[in-house]
């Protein structure tokens, strides 16, 4: 959350019920998952048994900020290939396109929103394949953020005057509230 804050204008605080009605509910439940965007009310982000990595955390953060998969940008045939005889049975959905916004930004193979290349794999084979030699060396990585990440959460969210050495930024509006129910889920 921290790195959310400091390269982006999007500031986390505490939930108080006097202030917000909108808010994320962390929970320790079964799997790491959020839905994608603002829902209204209540928003559950889940951290369950292996989920308290900084890089996934980000992930489930970045979802509640309203990105998708990298991997499921409505133009990933350019530059991946799914390897669908791979994917576990029931779980195909994961590779699903959207019909969503870019944001004008290059395909990235370093978000923290990609897949690695065996996501979901039924016999341990890849499932996504980049189809430039050489790209996607890190699909999939978990530990920071990419500057394409920033850039499309600063665009949503119309920061100005951030770029990517930003440190220290001026936030000028609150958009997330958090209500923590464990506090080392917090920071």
């Amino acid at each position: 959350m921290r790195d959310i804050e400091a390269s982006t204008c999007v500031q986390f605080v505490p939930y108080s019920s006097e202030k917000f009605q909108s808010y994320i509910h962390i929970i320790p439940d079964t799997g790491c998952y959020s839905l994608v965007g603002e829902q209204g009310g209540v928003q559950v982000v889940s951290l369950g048994q292996g989920c308290l990595f900084k890089g996934i955390v980000e992930h489930e953060f970045l979802h509640t900020l309203g990105l998708w998969h990298e991997q499921s940008r409505e133009d990933r045939d350019k530059y991946v290939q799914i390897l669908w005889h791979n994917i576990q049975l029931g779980m195909e959905d994961q590779f699903a396109r959207y019909r969503g916004d870019t944001l004008n930004e290059t395909y990235d193979y370093e978000s923290v929103m990609h897949y690695s290349n065996t996501a979901f794999s039924r016999n341990g084979k890849p499932t996504i394949v980049p189809k430039e030699r050489g790209k996607g060396m890190s699909m999939g990585q978990r530990y920071r953020l990419s500057n394409q990440d920033k850039t499309k959460i600063r665009k949503m969210y119309g920061c100005q005057g951030l770029n990517s050495s930003s440190k220290h930024a001026s936030y000028n509006f609150i958009i997330l509230f958090i209500m923590c129910i464990i506090c080392f889920y917090c920071y």
